[in-house]
């Protein structure tokens, strides 16, 4: 593999995250406020529901794959199998990370702007940012473990 490959692949998966994120925002949005029926309950149940099974979707899938590039001695299978679920499993978690400075206001004010509750969008928001961060944690590290090691 050449030296630039892995930063490359890095940044791609990166922004990737992060721009189909941003394309499938109100989407998701939309989907979970359905779901939440204004309950700030129920709309932390659907929020770590649905967070726990893609992060343990995701750990299975490439849990998978690193057995098998242990058994055939080689990296790349891993590799096969944790960037096309990192493709998908990081714009998930992206959903729920803050806006910069103005932290979760924004998406608070957008889920208002919706016809959420503030207790409903409070919810939302603050019960996905855990996830999001250990998402990206747990990408980082498998990334690590895949291309560095």
């Amino acid at each position: 593999m050449p030296g630039w490959f892995v930063p490359a692949l890095a940044v791609f998966v990166f922004v990737w995250s992060f721009g189909v994120g941003i394309a499938f925002e109100s989407r998701v949005l939309d989907w979970y406020l359905a779901r939440a029926g204004g309950r700030p309950l129920r709309a932390v149940a659907w929020v770590v529901g649905t967070h726990l099974v893609a992060l343990l979707g995701w750990l299975v899938v490439f849990g998978l794959g690193t057995a098998i590039a242990r058994r055939s001695g080689s990296h790349e299978p891993a590799a096969v199998v944790a960037v096309p679920a990192m493709l998908v499993y990081g714009p998930w978690l992206v959903q729920f990370l803050p806006a910069g400075r103005s932290g979760y206001s924004l998406a608070r004010d957008d889920l208002g702007n919706r016809g959420a509750s503030r207790a409903t969008a409070r919810a939302l928001t603050w019960s996905g940012a855990p996830f999001g961060f250990a998402g990206m944690a747990v990408m980082f590290t498998a990334f690590m473990l895949v291309f560095v090691t």
